[in-house]
């Protein structure tokens, strides 16, 4: 029940990994499976994140016009007509893997999340987010629900889920609204450590706030979660990028953005490529 994606995958789907080489390996001479699959697949390197270290961010890479325009997300399958017939009926499609649920989720809530900061009154633009459930061997994915600027509380959703699935969550995804976000929004609140947000928590007396955090809190104390090990958060960002956070792991990954995560007619900047 692993939510990353196998070697076949990655080379099927056509992606280009945007983060940088991987910071070390375990022991002298070992090399990680990670590097081995940019080895394998040839495109820039898969990088193993330690939480709150800052990486290098690697120079723009040189795209041409048929690099932009080509998809880079990892692709679901062609629905079946029973999915289809699902969808019909208001429910979310049965997939095979949870990290193909929750993509397709976002490609429903992305390009809104975006749009939203067009909205009177509203400055970075509104979260969506909701929960990747497994059921009968499938990962489901419930309805986006709306949240607010800078925040959506994604086990709200669970009331969506049915009641013989509701100790089998698998995961979570949601949106950062639009480019205007603080720090453009395209990390997982809370990656880089922001002092003046950890100076308030801590007059606030609370805990550290952000996605990371928040997510690390949930896999450690959340009962509904069906194995904490493989418990994966999933984000759709205003560049169009798809990516995923394995908490167990320490493990941030991150593809290149994908016209599907954006509004219609939109097109992926150049300069997304480097992030």
């Amino acid at each position: 029940m692993r939510s990353t994606l196998t070697q076949d995958e990655l080379q099927r789907s056509g992606l280009r990994p945007t983060l940088p080489p991987i910071a070390g390996a375990a022991q002298a001479g070992e090399v990680h499976p990670l590097l081995a699959l940019q080895r394998t697949v040839g495109n820039r390197a898969v990088q193993r994140l330690l939480v709150q270290r800052d990486p290098v961010v690697p120079a723009a890479p040189v795209t041409t016009p048929e690099q932009q325009k080509a998809p880079t997300s990892p692709t679901p399958a062609p629905e079946s007509a029973e999915q289809k017939k699902e969808a019909a009926a208001g429910t979310s499609p049965a997939f095979d893997k949870p990290w193909q649920a929750a993509f397709e989720a976002l490609t429903l809530c992305n390009p809104k999340s975006i749009l939203s900061a067009d909205r009177p009154n509203v400055i970075w633009g509104i979260e969506w987010g909701g929960l990747i459930y497994k059921l009968g061997g499938k990962f489901y994915y419930t309805s986006p629900m709306e949240g607010s600027e800078g925040h959506v509380e994604v086990w709200d959703a669970l009331t969506q889920v049915p009641k013989e699935a509701q100790n089998a969550i698998v995961g979570d995804y949601h949106t950062h609204g639009a480019k205007r976000l603080p720090g453009g929004g395209e990390d997982f609140s809370g990656y880089r450590e922001d002092p003046l947000a950890k100076k308030i928590a801590a007059m606030k007396k609370e805990g550290p706030q952000g996605d990371i955090p928040e997510t690390m809190k949930d896999v450690a104390t959340r009962k509904e979660i069906l194995d904490p090990k493989t418990y994966t958060a999933f984000l759709g960002t205003p560049t169009g990028r798809f990516s995923l956070f394995i908490p167990s792991q320490n493990l941030i990954f991150s593809f290149s953005p994908d016209p599907r995560l954006l509004p219609p007619d939109s097109k992926v900047p150049a300069a997304g490529y480097a992030h």
